[in-house]
């Protein structure tokens, strides 16, 4: 559909040229960065080693459930949660194998939570982790929280109605920060208020808790990565 044959010709394409090739191909992930050698040479955690010492305060933020918007299709039994693991992961056969392995069916409330679990670990808190011990051995002051606070937004309660166990989903921590759903239900004020007072003070400072640990233990789950 862009008429391209090499690599050379796609990336001078129009994005929304794209974008409609992929939505006819029912490819509803949009396009994002990607390392492509070019542009983004490396992944973050190689980049970071590239670079002389820093000592900028840095902050990492994962999400307790981030790759639930990411699984495809519903994942129902354990026969489907293979298939998507060998779908993701098939040119490393050690990795399926490994998956298979630690992230047994009995250890979640469902096949599509565990589908869920690979891809939260596989997409997001791993590369953070690498992040985080390369900026720890670069001698960086480094923090690394999980977010894992439940809250429930009426805006998207059409969209969660399809069975799937979300749980604390990706981009979850933008709502309570910025609060831009006016009907959100946030069980505890006080809760959003810290999380805004901790990235306040993290951004004059280079700590996130501005009051001991109270912001820290009320808002994420502080977890420094062995």
């Amino acid at each position: 559909h862009a008429n391209c044959t090499n690599l050379e010709c796609l990336r001078s394409a129009d994005a929304l040229l794209l974008n409609q090739a992929a939505k006819r191909h029912r490819m509803d992930r949009q396009w994002g960065p990607v390392v492509d050698g070019r542009l983004i040479g490396k992944p973050a955690h190689e980049l970071v080693a590239d670079l002389p010492d820093i000592q900028s305060p840095t902050i990492l933020t994962v999400v307790k459930d981030e790759g639930s918007l990411f699984v495809d299709g519903d994942i129902r039994d354990a026969d489907e949660f293979g298939r998507l693991v060998r779908k993701y992961f098939s040119d490393h056969p050690g990795v399926v194998q490994a998956i298979n392995s630690r992230y047994p069916l009995n250890d979640f409330r469902s096949a599509f939570s565990a589908a869920s679990a690979v891809i939260t670990d596989a997409v997001f808190t791993c590369p953070a982790v690498a992040l985080y011990r390369r900026l720890l051995g670069a001698g960086s002051p480094v923090s690394f929280f999980q977010f894992d606070h439940p809250m429930i937004v009426p805006s998207l309660a059409s969209f969660f109605t399809t069975g799937r166990d979300y749980g604390i989903f990706h981009g979850s921590e933008l709502v309570l920060l910025f609060n831009f759903d006016p009907f959100v239900t946030i069980p505890n004020q006080q809760q959003m208020e810290d999380l805004r007072a901790g990235l306040r003070n993290f951004m004059r400072t280079g700590t996130v808790a501005s009051d001991g640990q109270r912001v820290v233990e009320s808002v994420w789950s502080l977890n420094q990565p062995a």
